[in-house]
């Protein structure tokens, strides 16, 4: 009789603030990182709530899944990275390496979240996005398209799609940012909106973007003439190289 079950909880344990079981393959099937063959061992898991029984969603190597944590369709989760709380992964999207995601954040269609990256909030990361390096996501948050996220993003109903945020940027408030990119020490804040446009401050010690629109916009910083550590927008673009793309 054919089973749709695909791994068993092995007597293996580990516990990590609850008792979590090595999990084995009990059949062979293809993932969207290789095959899996019958008697693989995998990672952990708290039950087989977090991961399906069904499709080719999978946990490799040392990674954990639990609490009310999720894994779905080909989702994997691989290397030593955590999935816990209330967390979703599902569709095609990749959870690796070190990284972190938690609360009630949701990863799908061909998303990934890799190196020591952290998401948390009710974060909905999607498209083929990436979030790595060190970044820190938390709030309320879409990214979407082909977004590549380094940097932090911290707050309610942020909107990035098709955006490179680099690691010392710091997006905030209910900011929208599209098909920009953002680079350096800049700060986002307050319902700003930033379209099409490219801000690299890598020569200030920070750029503040406070409620402000910026559409097909260069700014490329002139450190010659800001000697503080905190500018505004104003000041910026005052001694910044400010031109239609």
């Amino acid at each position: 009789m054919y089973s749709k079950e695909k791994y068993k909880l092995t007597e293996e344990l580990n516990f990590d603030n609850c008792t979590l079981y090595r999990i084995q393959a009990t059949k062979d099937f293809e993932t969207i990182a290789g095959t899996v063959h019958k008697g693989d061992l995998g990672g952990w898991i708290e039950s087989e709530f977090n991961l399906s029984q069904e499709d080719n969603c999978w946990v490799f190597d040392e990674a954990k899944v639990y609490q009310m944590a999720q894994v779905n369709d080909n989702a994997i989760v691989a290397g030593e990275a955590i999935v816990k709380g209330y967390a979703k992964v599902f569709n095609d999207a990749a959870v690796c390496e070190y990284a972190l995601l938690d609360d009630k954040a949701n990863i799908g269609e061909y998303a990934k979240i890799y190196g020591n990256a952290v998401v948390l909030g009710k974060s909905d990361i999607k498209g083929c996005s990436e979030i790595y390096d060190f970044a820190l996501v938390r709030g309320q948050n879409y990214i979407t398209g082909t977004s590549k996220i380094l940097g932090e993003i911290d707050g309610k109903d942020i909107k990035i799609e098709d955006s490179l945020i680099s690691q010392e940027s710091h997006v905030s408030g209910e900011s929208i940012i599209t098909n920009s990119q953002i680079i350096g020490k800049v700060e986002i804040a307050n319902k700003s909106l930033i379209v099409n446009s490219h801000i690299n401050s890598t020569c200030l010690n920070i750029a503040y973007i406070n409620q402000e629109i910026l559409n097909q916009r260069i700014i490329l910083s002139d450190p010659s003439s800001l000697a503080d550590t905190q500018t505004n927008l104003t000041d910026i673009l005052q001694n910044a190289l400010f031109k239609e793309i």
